[in-house]
């Protein structure tokens, strides 16, 4: 659990540090703060999310064993094989989600980088 909470609030760290790149880079294309707000919720949401996937695909795996890839991936095949169908529903559905917040993160950031914005536009709307 140790490693875990180490990782963590390394990507804390990190994910703080491109939220701030965000908003100065967003803010002096003159974005509304708004905007800039809600796309850091949902960069900060969706890692949220990953990292819980993480965890739970850990804990229904369990420690990964000693030896090769090709018996690593025997050993989690195997191991993906007894899990509930209810499980792999839910780590699918969840991984499926993640990726699409990810691509709407994206292509929001893309979107928000390419308009031009007023020096007295409101922040909200658009």
């Amino acid at each position: 659990m140790g490693n875990l909470a180490v990782f963590l609030a390394l990507m804390a760290v990190a994910l703080g540090f491109v939220s701030v790149l965000l908003y100065i880079s967003l803010g002096s294309r003159r974005v509304p703060t708004a905007k800039i707000v809600r796309l850091l919720i949902e960069l900060w949401g969706t890692f949220a999310l990953l990292a819980v996937l993480f965890a739970l695909l850990s804990a229904f795996l369990g420690a990964p064993p000693a030896g090769s890839l090709a018996e690593e991936l025997a050993v989690r095949l195997a191991h993906w094989r007894d899990l509930s169908s209810t499980q792999q529903a839910i780590l699918v559905g969840g991984l499926l989600l993640a990726i699409v917040l990810f691509v709407h993160l994206i292509n929001s950031l893309r979107v928000l980088q390419g308009r031009s914005y007023q020096a007295d536009s409101p922040d909200e709307g658009e």
